[in-house]
């Protein structure tokens, strides 16, 4: 089981540097991101997608990307730990 819920709230000092971002680089107040699991029947790299639930949508939507890439919603939004 693999969940992630990122809630990013605007607030004063260091803290506002970390903002979330959806899947086409818009901030985002929060989104849950669910790593979908690897089955034995798919091909390869199938354990690399993710449904993506965030403000604004009513239901889960496809990743844009592969989970372990900077250019998703993921990446965006962790990757600015590491800059």
């Amino acid at each position: 089981f693999s969940l992630v819920q990122f809630l990013c709230l605007s607030a004063g000092g260091a803290l506002a540097a970390v903002s979330c971002y959806n899947d086409q680089g818009s901030p985002v107040d929060w989104f849950y991101l669910y790593k979908l699991p690897q089955l034995s029947h798919h091909a390869p790299g199938s354990g690399l997608l993710y449904l993506l639930l965030q403000q604004g949508n009513d239901s889960w939507v496809k990743g844009a990307s592969l989970v372990n890439k900077s250019d998703g919603a993921l990446g965006r939004t962790v990757g600015q730990l590491y800059k």
